[in-house]
C-alpha cells in the first residue's frame, strides 16, 4: 500500500492544505476564487462534509460541448483527508451546488484578508505554508527565456504595467492561496 504524502502545510510538508474554488462565466471578468486553508474557521468540518458528498469520486474534468455559453468551473481540495483537482465547462457532478454551498459558507465565515506588512520576504505563506512566494514584478519587463522560466515555477507574477509609486501594491504573492503581502515601509 502506497503510504500518503503529508499535506499538513507545515515543516517539510508537500502540500499545504487548500481548498480553491472558482466559477466564471465567459466574457466576463476574471474569476476571484475562494481560498481556505487550514487555518479557516471550520476548516475540519468542511473537510468533512467534502468527504461525505465523495467529491474525492469527481471526475478530473467535466464538459458538454454541445453548449457554448463560457460557464466553467475549477475546484481543488489538498488535506489529509481529500486531494483532488476537478473543472468543468458547462457540465457538473450531480452534487455540485451542495458542495459549492458548503465552500461557500465556509468563506462567508472566514475572517477577510488583512494586509500583512513584511520586513523582508517571507520563505512560507502564513496563511497555508505554500513555498516559495512569488515577488511581484511591475511594469513592462523584457521577457526573457529565465524570467519566463521563473514565472512557471511560481518565483515571480506579473502584477501589470501600472507601478503605484504611493506602496499600494503587494511586493510577493503566494501563488497557492492567493493571499497577497506588502513591504514594510
Amino acid at each position: 500500500m502506497a503510504k500518503r504524502p503529508n499535506l499538513s502545510g507545515r515543516g517539510g510538508a508537500t502540500q499545504p492544505q487548500i481548498i480553491k474554488f472558482e466559477t466564471f462565466d465567459m466574457p466576463g471578468p476574471l474569476p476571484e476564487p475562494i481560498v481556505l486553508t487550514y487555518r479557516s474557521n471550520g476548516w475540519s468540518d468542511i473537510i468533512r462534509k467534502l468527504t461525505d458528498l465523495q467529491v474525492d469520486k469527481w471526475d478530473a474534468e467535466y464538459c458538454d460541448p454541445s453548449i457554448m455559453d463560457g460557464s466553467g468551473w475549477s475546484l481543488i481540495v489538498r488535506s489529509a483527508e481529500l486531494n483532488i483537482q476537478s473543472e468543468g465547462s458547462n457540465a457538473y457532478p450531480p452534487n455540485f451546488d451542495a458542495v459549492r454551498e458548503i465552500i461557500e459558507r465556509g468563506a462567508a465565515s472566514a475572517p477577510a484578508q488583512i494586509r500583512t506588512n513584511y520586513a523582508r520576504k517571507p520563505r512560507r505563506c502564513p496563511n497555508c505554508g505554500a513555498a516559495p512566494l512569488a515577488s511581484v514584478i511591475y511594469g513592462m519587463p523584457g521577457l526573457s527565456s529565465d524570467l519566463i522560466e521563473k514565472e512557471e515555477r511560481g518565483e515571480v507574477v506579473f502584477g501589470g504595467c501600472v507601478i503605484e509609486l504611493d506602496g499600494s501594491q503587494p511586493n510577493w504573492k503566494c501563488t497557492t492561496c492567493e493571499m497577497e503581502f506588502y513591504r514594510k515601509k
